[in-house]
């Protein structure tokens, strides 16, 4: 072995051998067939029909009684106690040659022998794992050329003689491309004499039939092999011998198994040529050697026949062959033939051919049984052949001739027809005295005798096609011809022919159907059908009726009287109305069936379709509308709610389903509306639910609303219709101011002070904003806030009292006047369109006034302390002085009281317009 050779994977990782049962020798004559390869070895084979495999005789596929482990060569037993050898050089198991083991057989010396094996499994179909096979890897070490790989080391009973043998085997190589190949050479063993078998050697890389084999991860090549030639074997024992042509130990390497001794005997066939021939003349018969399937070189075969009494070889029979190294002996007598020959390598067939002749009348049989010799050949089936008699024959023909105008090939009326004959003398002999009669009229023929083989051609006259043929449906003919042969016996002959007449019974129909206008279909309207029947045929229709499949619903009354061919016919067909069904289709279709009845009974039909498409007008529509909640006040205020009513409306003309609405931007009013299907016209509510004003609304003067309604028309494609409204919001914007003046004194004098305080509530619905109070004679107020939310209140104060003067005094009294002012969002109106707030707008409370007496310098007096301050009133408090100036200043504290208290009592403040 060298270090060429692929690596193979180590003995240990092969499985546990599993032991297969034995597979016994087949020692058969009977038909069964060898398994040989699908191209033979050598030269291309033929590729005749009827080639039979080679049949086996004895197999040995290494699989008797394996053992566990692995078997020298010299040491295997066959199933019938057959025994092997070898050259020493083949049986070394150091170097790996004459092992009969499997790919997992445990302890090979050898692992890189595993795929061998394994690759044999796959060349036989059997279990690549256990396939045994014979194994050869030539280590490191040449063997002797050409030397004795196996042999048989005792004879083996054949159970045939006088065959032809050849030998097969499976075979596989590894190295193929690297190094040197196997070359097997296989030779039969006659008692002590070897017969050399194979003409070519066998080599598993490249012989025709050898194929890439992956075998545990290495290539293989190989396949199923059988010898290029075989050898013809008369003993009843033989044993084989498989030689080595290759030394060399480097490659080399390749196993064996399934080695099988085939029957190739080639088959002998003989047939005559197929004539029928006269007695006097010839007849072509041929031996056909018909190889076996593997397509073998077959030498020395033989065969003798005697021909039956009265069949004898032609004076000069003109032998020919094709077969190898052959020789044709014809008897002198006339009565036998002789042939020894051969099939080259690749050969299919080869054939032998002789003339032979009778004076006899008869039929001739050769049979297996007139093969009275044959050596390697199996016998031939029997064929037959018959000399005839002098005879004398006729034939005739008859043809109609028409004058075909339309060239239909039927005949027409009053076309022209006449009917032609031929006459044919098909007998061996000539003929004369030829008359021919026919049922057309008299039959006039170019010529009145016949040489064998020759004819004449005859006719009629011709005449017209008649009305009464054409109903028939054809005219037809029949005519005989007569002649005599040279010793006087009449021969006949009869035809008869038949021209077909062009009768046709036919109906063509068509079928309009339109709307009388193009706008929008609507149900109920109808549709206008008109129906018509033409006779397309050669015969009149009678019973013509229409009717409409599609629609049984709508009658059609067509003229009853008989159809003339050619002749059309309108119908009336009452009309059909539009469903709703039909406008949502978008197409109605009609059919109509048009029937007849010919003259021969026969019932004749024609159908017809057309539609309408109504157009179709998918539309939707929808209604929004929302107004302001009642409520117990004169304007909206945040929280006031707001109701919204929505409907949709189909106001196409095709159904509509599942309507819905959605309420743009607005997520938080979920739209339900009823499900199913909305009709052309008709108007279903949904359910919005109510919402509730926000102070952003109140001051944006506006709530707007959008929707988009949504239906599936009836081709599944949405209709959409959007809708809005604006709910308008009225505005009131004012302050309500209340006041409190605390003097420091009962009577006011020059130096006493008057304090000031107020209250603003926003008594509008708007936030109001930039709140103050203003008061000349109070100076500068503050307030807590100068922001207010609709209802809310807050705090003034001036920032000091007010110090009366002597001026004051000196006038007589102290005057107030306070009124408060702010800005609100927009102006107070209602709002009908969206907007953004309008910006400031000013806003002013009504004034608040009081008027407080100041008097001279008098006297000091005692003086009670000042009271608390008064609770807001509205208005100043005066206290008791003078008489005079009480009795005024009680008189306005009781005006002022009066007001203050009216104007908390009604609740509406007196406001100032923006």
């Amino acid at each position: 072995m060298t270090t060429r050779h692929p690596p193979s994977r180590p003995a240990s990782l092969l499985a546990t051998i599993v032991v297969l049962a034995t597979t016994t020798v087949l020692v058969s004559a009977g038909p069964s067939e060898a398994l040989v390869p699908s191209t033979p070895r050598g030269a291309a084979a033929e590729t005749g029909g009827g080639r039979a495999a080679p049949r086996v005789l004895l197999v040995e596929d290494f699989e008797h009684v394996v053992g566990t482990g692995p078997t020298r060569l010299d040491q295997y037993v066959g199933a019938d106690g057959e025994r092997y050898t070898a050259d020493p050089g083949w049986i070394n198991v150091a170097q790996c040659n004459g092992i009969v083991a499997a790919a997992t057989t445990p302890g090979l010396p050898c692992p890189q022998l595993a795929p061998l094996y394994h690759a044999l499994g796959q060349v036989n179909g059997s279990d690549p794992r256990t396939n045994h096979g014979v194994g050869a890897w030539t280590l490191d070490r040449p063997v002797p050329a050409d030397g004795v790989q196996i042999r048989t080391l005792t004879p083996l009973p054949l159970p045939v003689k006088d065959r032809f043998v050849t030998f097969g085997v499976d075979a596989v190589a590894t190295s193929c491309s690297q190094a040197a190949h196997p070359r097997l050479r296989f030779g039969l063993l006659d008692g002590g004499v070897e017969h050399r078998v194979t003409s070519t050697a066998i080599d598993p890389c490249t012989s025709p039939g050898s194929r890439t084999i992956n075998a545990l991860g290495v290539t293989v090549r190989g396949g199923r092999f059988v010898s290029d030639a075989a050898v013809l074997f008369t003993g009843d024992t033989l044993g084989w011998v498989m030689r080595n042509a290759e030394a060399r130990d480097v490659g080399n390497d390749g196993a064996i198994d399934g080695v099988t001794v085939y029957d190739a005997t080639p088959v002998l066939e003989h047939a005559f040529d197929g004539s029928s021939p006269y007695v006097g003349e010839t007849a072509r018969l041929t031996y056909t050697v018909q190889n076996t399937g593997e397509g073998g070189a077959k030498a020395g075969w033989s065969f003798r026949e005697t021909l039956p009494d009265g069949l004898t070889l032609a004076a000069d029979p003109h032998a020919g062959t094709t077969c190898a190294d052959s020789r044709v002996d014809a008897d002198p007598t006339g009565t036998a033939v002789a042939v020894t020959g051969g099939l080259r390598s690749g050969q299919g067939s080869c054939t032998v051919a002789v003339d032979v002749t009778s004076e006899t009348a008869t039929t001739f049989a050769l049979t297996a049984g007139t093969v009275a010799e044959r050596i390697g050949l199996d016998p031939p089936g029997e064929t037959k052949i018959t000399f005839r008699a002098e005879d004398a024959a006729l034939s005739v023909t008859d043809l109609p001739v028409l004058d075909d105008g339309d060239g239909d090939g039927r005949a027409d009326l009053d076309e022209g027809l006449r009917f032609a004959q031929t006459v044919e003398n098909t007998g061996g002999r000539p003929l004369r005295d030829l008359v021919v009669t026919g049922t057309n009229g008299p039959v006039t023929c170019a010529v009145t005798e016949l040489a064998p083989g020759a004819s004449t051609d005859c006719a009629s006259a011709s005449r017209p096609v008649r009305q009464e043929d054409v109903d028939r449906g054809s005219v037809q003919d029949a005519v005989t011809a007569t002649a005599a042969s040279p010793r006087g016996v009449e021969v006949s002959a009869d035809a008869a022919a038949e021209q077909p007449a062009d009768r046709r019974s036919a109906v063509a129909t068509t079928l309009d159907a339109r709307l009388p206008s193009d706008g929008p279909a609507v149900p109920g309207q109808l549709v206008e059908l008109t129906a018509t029947v033409t006779n397309t045929g050669t015969t009149t229709l009678t019973g013509v009726i229409v009717t409409l499949p599609s629609h049984p619903d709508s009658s059609v009354s067509c003229p009853g009287a008989p159809l003339a061919p050619g002749d059309t016919v309108r119908c009336t067909v009452t009309g059909h109305a539009l469903t709703q069904v039909d406008v949502d289709a978008g197409r109605v279709a009609f059919t109509s069936s048009a029937t007849g009845t010919g003259p021969a009974g026969d019932t004749v039909s024609a159908q017809a379709e057309d539609e309408v498409e109504p157009a179709q007008v998918a539309e939707l529509g929808t209604d929004l509308s929302a107004h302001l909640a009642v409520t117990d006040h004169s304007v909206p205020y945040a929280g006031d709610g707001v109701e919204i009513a929505l409907t949709v409306t189909n106001t196409g003309n095709v159904t509509l389903r599942d309507p819905s609405v959605t309420i743009d931007e607005r997520t938080d009013l979920p739209v339900r509306c009823p499900a199913g299907v909305l009709a052309p016209g008709q108007s279903v509510p949904c359910t919005v639910p109510a919402t509730a004003l926000t102070q952003d609304d109140v001051e944006r003067g506006t709530v707007p609303f959008a929707e988009t309604a949504v239906a599936i028309g009836p081709d599944g494609a949405p209709v959409s219709a959007t809708d809005g409204v604006v709910v308008g919001l009225g505005a009131a914007s004012a302050l309500y101011l209340e006041s409190d003046w605390t003097p420091s004194a009962r009577t006011l004098h020059a130096g006493d002070a008057i304090a000031s305080r107020y209250r603003v509530t926003n008594t509008s619905n708007l936030i109001a904003s930039t709140i103050g109070v203003s008061s000349a004679a109070a100076g500068t107020i503050t307030c807590d806030t100068d922001a207010l939310e609709p209802g809310a209140t807050t705090e003034c104060a001036a920032d000091r009292d007010r110090r009366l003067t002597p001026a004051d005094a000196a006038r007589g009294h102290v005057d107030f006047v306070a009124v408060a002012a702010g800005s609100v969002g927009r102006a107070d109106a209602p709002s009908t369109t969206p907007s953004e707030p309008e910006g400031a707008v000013p806003v002013r409370s009504t004034e608040m006034t009081a008027s407080f007496p100041v008097v001279s310098a008098v006297p000091p007096v005692h003086r009670p302390a000042p009271a608390a301050a008064l609770a807001f009133t509205g208005s100043g408090i005066l206290w008791a002085g003078l008489p005079a100036v009480g009795l005024l200043a009680l008189g306005v504290g009781a005006l002022l009281v009066a007001r203050s208290a009216r104007l908390r009592r009604d609740g509406h403040p007196g406001e100032v317009g923006a």
